[in-house]
């Protein structure tokens, strides 16, 4: 079966997840890549393994578990720093998202991701979907909301990227209901 996977790229608040289970109701499948990397982190799994190797004990919480808010702080406070963990932990999670992709049995498959470069993420999917969003409604709905500090956002926001073959652009700074017409339209377009 030729499968056509798709990218579902934007911002952290600009609806990718909502954009994913939306198309799941359609009929397609979904791949949420920060759940894929959560399942890597696990202790005894490959993402876990990386790190504990590359930094030792430095990012384990008492208990052996990956410490992510003291992992995250490292990394979004230097670029260099972020780079090194994306190398260590993105051929895996590529890696594993292919072997997900491998394993459904459905034609149309959304990937959730940041990350999109092509010698990653970027090599699976056949177009990518931004979901456009203005920085104060990321900001409304990630901090206003309570999800996350606004001090951290920042941070993420700035090493965030739109990917550079973006295949269309969809507006998501509306209601959930507008998303959702937006996105069932281009589905409609798309075939």
């Amino acid at each position: 079966m030729k499968k056509d996977i798709i990218g579902l790229a934007g911002f952290m608040g600009s609806g990718k997840s909502l954009a994913g289970h939306f198309f799941e109701k359609l009929g397609a499948a979904f791949i949420d890549a920060d759940e894929v990397v959560d399942d890597l982190y696990q202790q005894g799994n490959e993402g876990y393994r990386k790190l504990v190797n590359y930094f030792g004990d430095d990012f384990l919480k008492k208990n052996g578990e990956i410490d992510r808010k003291k992992l995250a702080d490292f990394w979004f406070n230097d670029k260099h720093k972020l780079r090194i963990v994306n190398d260590l932990i993105h051929p895996i999670v590529t890696a594993e998202i292919q072997k997900r992709i491998d394993a459904l049995d459905v034609s149309k498959i959304f990937l959730e991701g940041t990350y999109f470069k092509p010698e990653h993420l970027g090599r699976l999917v056949k177009d990518i979907l931004w979901l456009a969003t203005d920085k104060e409604t990321l900001k409304e709905r990630v901090v206003e909301n309570g999800k996350m500090k606004e001090d951290l956002f920042e941070k993420i926001l700035k090493v965030q990227e739109k990917p550079k073959d973006v295949t269309e652009e969809i507006d998501n700074n509306g209601t959930i209901d507008e998303l959702y017409d937006h996105l069932k339209k281009w589905w409609d377009k798309r075939g």
